[in-house]
């Protein structure tokens, strides 16, 4: 039974087992894959799934399950304002199994992963250089200056950097990771 409406996390598996999830025995096949992974945007209720190896790595095996209600700002459009003065030094934690991808930006070089992506909303108080930091290896920043149709990139990076002479006013940052990356962090 999937609790809410989001992503099933599957992990803990080895190579070569099979996951399929299906709306009913019998029924259609919503997505599929192997190893660790996630089933993206799946409504609350119930569900089968198929866990399968090939025959030559069938044995005894385990899993591990985990529902992740869909985050409020897995969309641009949706951003999580930072009320926060951000002219000293503020955290922002997040949880992108919660998240979706929404768009790959210029520095998301892989055509094979998704990125899961949150979305935040900043004023930059001054004209200066924005800092992000304490960040991990596999989180990835992009700074954009709205949330159109397609959102007009001003800076992409991963782990810690800064983004120079950004002038004051309000601007849109994609945090990603890719999926076999996505868990907690800040």
């Amino acid at each position: 039974t999937m609790p809410v409406t989001g992503n099933i996390r599957i992990t803990g598996v080895n190579f070569a087992d099979g996951f399929s999830l299906y709306s009913t025995c019998g029924g259609a096949e919503i997505a599929c894959f192997y190893s660790t992974g996630f089933f993206y945007n799946i409504p609350a209720g119930d569900y089968k799934l198929r866990a399968v190896s090939t025959a030559s790595q069938a044995g005894n095996d385990s899993f591990s399950i985990q529902a992740f209600a869909t985050a409020t700002n897995d969309e641009c459009a949706n951003a999580e304002v930072i009320t926060d003065d951000i002219s000293t030094a503020t955290t922002i934690n997040f949880n992108n199994p919660t998240a979706t991808q929404s768009l790959q930006s210029s520095c998301d070089t892989s055509t094979t992963e998704d990125y899961v992506d949150l979305w935040y909303e900043f004023t930059m108080p001054v004209n200066g250089n924005l800092r992000i930091s304490g960040t991990n290896f596999a989180d990835g920043f992009t700074v954009y200056n709205n949330c159109g149709t397609v959102p007009t990139e001003v800076d992409c990076f991963y782990g810690n950097n800064f983004t120079y002479n950004l002038p004051s006013g309000t601007y849109t940052l994609r945090v990603v990771s890719t999926a076999g990356n996505a868990g907690s962090d800040s």
